[in-house]
C-alpha cells in the first residue's frame, strides 16, 4: 500500500437527510468515500494499492463508520411531538410538504389509484411513520384542501 493518506471525503446528504457516500476505500490509513462501488474499487487499485480483492461489505460498513452524520442538535420539542421518528433534523415546513405532494402528483397519473398513496411512498419515506396532523398543520384532508390537491378517501 502506498504511504500517501488521501482526504477525507465529506458526508453528502440528499434532501430527506441521507447520507449517499455508500462505500470507502479500504486502505487502513484512507478515509475516501465513494458513492458507487466501482468508484472505491478503482480507487482502492490504482490510488491506494489495496492487495487482493476488496470485499464490498467490508468497504459499504466502513462507510457506515465514517460517513454517517448525525445532526449536532436535535430540538427535544421535535423528539416527543414525533416520537422519535422523525428522519430529518428539522420538521418540515408547510411549503416543502406542499411542493413534496405537487411533485408527487405531477409524475404519475391523475387517478385515484396514484394519489392515494402519496403517504405511503412520499411523505413516510422521507419524513417518517407517524400521523400527518403531528407536523402542525391539520389532518392530511385538511391540509390538502387548503391547498388545493385532490385527496384520495377511503
Amino acid at each position: 500500500m502506498s504511504e500517501k493518506q488521501c482526504i477525507k471525503t465529506p458526508p453528502i446528504t440528499i434532501a430527506s437527510g441521507v447520507n449517499i457516500i455508500k462505500y470507502a476505500c479500504l486502505a487502513d490509513r484512507c478515509q475516501e468515500g465513494f458513492e458507487k462501488w466501482g468508484d472505491a474499487r478503482r480507487h482502492m487499485k490504482n490510488v491506494c494499492h489495496v492487495e487482493g480483492k476488496p470485499k464490498m461489505s467490508d468497504s459499504a460498513e466502513k462507510a457506515s463508520r465514517f460517513f454517517t452524520t448525525k445532526p449536532d442538535y436535535v430540538d427535544p420539542t421535535l423528539e416527543s411531538r414525533f416520537s422519535g421518528k422523525l428522519k430529518t433534523d428539522h420538521a418540515p415546513s408547510e411549503t416543502e410538504l406542499v411542493d413534496l405532494v405537487k411533485d408527487y402528483y405531477s409524475k404519475g397519473s391523475d387517478s385515484e389509484n396514484h394519489r392515494k398513496h402519496v403517504m405511503s411512498r412520499v411523505i413516510r419515506p422521507t419524513y417518517g411513520h407517524f400521523e400527518f396532523h403531528k407536523f402542525g398543520f391539520g389532518t392530511f384532508e385538511e391540509f390538502s384542501k387548503r391547498h388545493g390537491l385532490e385527496v384520495y378517501r377511503n
